[in-house]
């Protein structure tokens, strides 16, 4: 394989677009949507970093907020991704599934903390040449828990995430350091 220094490697990724519709009832919000991604992005088999995965994947979500009081709220999003194959190797990734949990607690001027986390798993294995990949067909799972904090208001804000791995399997064991913006428009 050719190595591609991820410093230097640059270009499009895959593309993910579709609808998404959303209500708001009271102290409830929520939102469906229906994505896909392309593969836009450069792919090579040879190399070992790519910009795209050379596949393409349908995603169904949920995501949901709710405030119990004016100063607390309780977030969550479900979903489910069907990864196609990638014809230049054959390999399938299996059905993934993810739920996104959050509470936060406000104070002083829209400042918070909390907690989040989610579960990331599959529900089927993943497959080349038609047999299961791997020992045990590389079946992702994994939970992660951790506090934020940060500033937003309903238009607009910004906060930071640590999420510590409580359990991981077929995936990388770490700590993950996010930065999050948002912006309604």
């Amino acid at each position: 394989m050719d190595y591609v220094d991820p410093s230097t490697a640059a270009g499009i990724s895959d593309v993910t677009f579709g609808p998404s519709l959303g209500r708001h009832f009271g102290a409830w919000h929520d939102l469906f949507t229906l994505l896909a991604t392309a593969p836009t992005g450069d792919y090579d088999p040879n190399r070992l970093a790519n910009e795209g995965r050379n596949y393409w994947a349908i995603q169904a979500s949920w995501a949901w907020t709710w405030y119990p009081r004016p100063d607390i709220d309780l977030s969550g999003l479900a979903k489910v991704v069907w990864n196609g194959r990638n014809p230049d190797t054959d390999y399938r990734s299996g059905i993934e599934t993810n739920l996104e949990y959050s509470a936060n607690y406000y104070f002083a001027q829209h400042f918070f903390v909390g907690v989040s986390g989610f579960w990331h798993s599959q529900i089927s294995d993943d497959k080349q040449y038609g047999r299961p990949a791997g020992e045990n067909g590389n079946r992702i799972n994994e939970v992660t828990l951790g506090p934020q904090f940060g500033w937003g208001t309903p238009r607009y804000g910004a906060y930071f995430s640590w999420k510590r791995s409580l359990y991981s399997k077929n995936t990388l064991d770490i700590s993950q350091l996010w930065l999050n913006t948002f912006i309604a428009f």
